[in-house]
């Protein structure tokens, strides 16, 4: 199968309900960025609605960003709309075109249906739809500031965890320095620090981009995680 074959497959490009239905499998994609990863995705789940393999409510897509929701969601829509008008524009429509038309259609003013979310919006719905059969029961509440949940675990695990953090204290070094560095560490998309194996990339992001009197501070830190 070349590469375009594949990714028709993947897609389901001219596929009917029937298709879908015999080819129903798992699919894991790996790709660089820029690959079309989403745009298979937009593309499938767009020809499983129109062909009437599935209706909107029963998409579920989950993205780790509230910025990838809101593209996924773009893109969808963008794609609906395009196949409809592209129909519109034709002089005139068989049969099957025109139901297709009409499926169009419903699907746009629908589209709001399918279930396009982080993965923590979704556990949200659910929990909202089943209150009494979880421990949260109704006062739950969903923390969009993951700054703010970055220092509540490390609050929470210096204080469940108190020898573990001791080497620290025992340099003079108090909670409020150890949250900016954690904090920092958090925000850097590069900062796989205390879980790096590769010295040498480790050693030339410290260099890089934080002072050489934190080095030492670091290497402690990843001493007492590693312990």
């Amino acid at each position: 199968m070349t590469e375009l074959e594949l990714r028709a497959y993947l897609q389901g490009t001219d596929f009917t309900r029937q298709d879908f239905a015999d080819r129903a499998e798992n699919f894991l994609v790996e790709a660089g960025a820029g690959a079309g990863k989403t745009t298979i995705m937009v593309e499938r789940i767009v020809n499983q609605l129109v062909s009437g393999y599935c209706q909107p409510e029963e998409i579920v897509a989950i993205t780790f960003t509230n910025k990838s929701t809101l593209e996924l969601r773009q893109r969808l829509d963008e794609l609906l709309i395009k196949r409809r008008d592209a129909l519109k524009e034709k002089a005139s429509l068989t049969t099957q075109e025109q139901e297709t038309l009409e499926r169009l259609e419903y699907l746009i003013r629908e589209s709001g249906r399918m279930q396009v979310s982080t993965i923590h919006s979704f556990c949200r719905t659910m929990l909202e739809a089943m209150p009494f059969a979880s421990p949260l029961g109704l006062d739950m509440e969903l923390l969009e500031d993951e700054e703010e949940q970055a220092t509540a675990f490390l609050r929470r695990r210096m204080r469940e965890d108190y020898q573990l953090f001791r080497p620290v204290r025992n340099m003079g070094i108090g909670p409020w320095v150890l949250e900016k560095f954690f904090l920092d560490r958090c925000n850097n998309n590069e900062a796989k620090t205390l879980y790096c194996t590769d010295q040498q990339k480790l050693d030339q992001w410290l260099k890089k981009d934080i002072p050489a009197a934190a080095i030492v501070f670091h290497k402690k830190l990843r001493d007492i995680a590693a312990a």
